[in-house]
């Protein structure tokens, strides 16, 4: 980015500060951060010409600040159903960013694309747990044991959660080592994949990441 990588790291945790809804000391909400961070969006997006020197941790942030921001734009806020999906990955030039670098076989240029996805797995994510907590919270009020199934059903099934395994079988698909035609994702293709290419160990070492700290739903999390 043409400066000290401290100094870009200060600046993401600046704009990941801002995101954070902020709260007044009574604890209710008083703005939506994403909505303040969005007259920077073109300078966000113009952070994605430089990703090729930027570290794995900044990358992750950017592409979470981007689909955070992309967010609403997508429609996200204004529906109340649970299947509500996105017509892109936070939008049509970090769509394009992200299965581009997937589709590069150099390892630098591969790790960008897989960051994104696992990103976007954990965007989307964010979005089915508020959409739980909202439903728990309607749980509570009728308090019955129906209602809780109903709800963890509806999540479950939802659409996003089928958009999420796409988009990580996708990334997958472009990370099996040379060689490997097989189009499962059995435990043994994924053990030969781990000691054989670094694009697949680091996949892995990703979607890890984002399990270990909560960050996928519990729908993915299952199916991982």
């Amino acid at each position: 980015v043409g400066v000290k990588p401290g100094e870009v790291d200060a600046a993401l945790r600046v704009f990941c500060g801002i995101i954070d809804k902020r709260r007044r000391s009574d604890g209710a909400v008083e703005e939506d951060g994403a909505m303040a961070l969005r007259p920077f969006t073109p300078f966000l997006t113009s952070m994605l010409d430089h990703l090729h020197h930027m570290t794995t941790s900044q990358v992750r942030r950017l592409f979470l600040l981007l689909f955070a921001v992309g967010r609403g734009n997508d429609g996200d806020e204004g529906g109340n159903a649970v299947g509500g999906t996105t017509g892109s990955m936070g939008g049509a030039v970090t769509d394009i960013v992200i299965r581009k670098h997937l589709a590069l076989a150099p390892f630098a240029k591969k790790r960008i694309g897989i960051i994104g996805t696992v990103a976007y797995a954990v965007s989307r994510s964010s979005l089915l747990q508020e959409q739980q907590e909202t439903i728990d919270e309607e749980n509570d009020m009728a308090e019955t044991e129906a209602t809780c199934l109903a709800g963890s059903a509806a999540i479950a099934s939802s659409p996003i959660i089928k958009e999420i395994r796409d988009m990580i079988d996708s990334a997958y698909s472009h990370c099996k080592p040379a060689g490997d035609s097989s189009g499962s994702n059995n435990i043994s293709s994924v053990g030969s994949a781990f000691s054989d290419g670094s694009a697949m160990a680091f996949m892995l070492d990703e979607l890890c990441h984002a399990v270990k700290g909560g960050r996928l739903a519990g729908p993915l999390r299952e199916w991982l």
